[in-house]
């Protein structure tokens, strides 16, 4: 089964404009992250940073599938990933489908990709899957901060891999369902 999410540490070294790590240096940019002191804050920061579109390619790379990534706050301070994916069209839709487009899957340099159609002329159906992935706010480094108040890229780093693996854990089985017959691509 292949990830849903993978950091990417080599790819991460192998473009660092500081030649140690492109993360921090997105990190270390003038209002990119905010001063946060709660585990949960500083995990939702770094997880935006490492992400497309902030960076692109991103420190983490999602399965071509995932359309959106966005954290949630409980109100007792829970935190929950909203992990949108490109889904198949219900049964019950099949023949509205063939009537219709939906999401076009194109490679470009070896990558899938699942596009909106362009055409403008034909009704669009672009079913999606939210999974929503509650991440234990336990399990999260504390923040810290260089002088600046620029986020330690450890730490930052540290708080992304908490996060990713709770989001391999649960997306990854999810995404091996959609695609059942050629494994996750």
């Amino acid at each position: 089964m292949a990830s849903a999410f993978r950091v990417d540490e080599g790819g991460d070294w192998s473009a660092a404009s500081d030649g140690v790590s492109r993360f921090g240096a997105y990190l270390r940019q003038p209002g990119r992250f905010e001063y946060v002191q709660d585990p949960a804050s500083f995990a939702t920061w770094a997880m935006t940073v490492a992400l497309p579109p902030v960076m692109s390619p991103g420190y983490v790379l999602p399965h071509p599938r995932v359309q959106d990534v966005s954290a949630l706050r409980g109100d007792m301070g829970e935190l929950v990933f909203a992990v949108s994916l490109v889904s198949a069209l219900p049964a019950a839709l099949e023949p509205q489908g063939r009537r219709s487009l939906g999401w076009e899957r194109k490679r470009f340099a070896g990558q899938v990709s699942w596009l909106e159609p362009e055409r403008c002329d034909r009704v669009v159906l672009l079913p999606s899957l939210v999974v929503r992935v509650p991440v234990p706010v336990e399990a999260l480094p504390e923040p810290r901060y260089l002088d600046g108040g620029v986020p330690e890229v450890e730490a930052a780093k540290r708080a992304v891999r908490v996060v990713v693996a709770e989001l391999e854990r649960v997306v990854a089985p999810v995404l091996a369902a959609l695609e059942p017959e050629r494994g996750v691509a």
